[in-house]
């Protein structure tokens, strides 16, 4: 009865050892860090003397990796006398896919690098305030 007893105790812990295996690859998923809260509605103004603009950007989940962005850019130009033209409404979709190295959004066709700073997203020189 003892040497059954033995062949047990060895089996447990041949299948401890194996889902502990299971639980680490699982959850570590291979290597991959998963990608921060991208998602969500960010927004940014800007002025000049002749000119001011408002953006936003929603930024939603596709894949695992994988983002889309609507912008929505509204332009007021300003004349040297100072009357504002009527407002143009410009609309952009990006499709971008999260770096896991650098930990940034890319999109390929323009260059563009997104990256989450705070509370707040950073595009090129301007930095997005995320809304509620």
């Amino acid at each position: 009865m003892g040497t059954l007893m033995m062949l047990n105790v060895r089996e447990f812990g041949a299948r401890l050892w194996l889902g502990l295996l299971c639980w680490v690859v699982c959850f570590t998923g291979c290597g991959g860090k998963l990608a921060p809260s991208f998602e969500g509605v960010f927004v940014h103004s800007a002025s000049s003397e002749f000119s001011q603009a408002a953006d936003t950007l929603r930024v939603e989940k596709t894949g695992e990796l994988d983002y889309v962005i609507y912008r929505s850019t509204g332009i007021v130009l300003i004349s040297e006398d100072g009357k504002k033209a009527s407002p143009v409404l410009e609309r952009e979709t990006w499709k971008l896919e999260y770096d896991e190295v650098k930990s940034v959004l890319v999109e390929r066709s323009k260059g563009r690098h997104l990256s989450l700073e705070g509370e707040g997203l950073s595009l090129e020189n301007a930095v997005y305030k995320r809304l509620p």
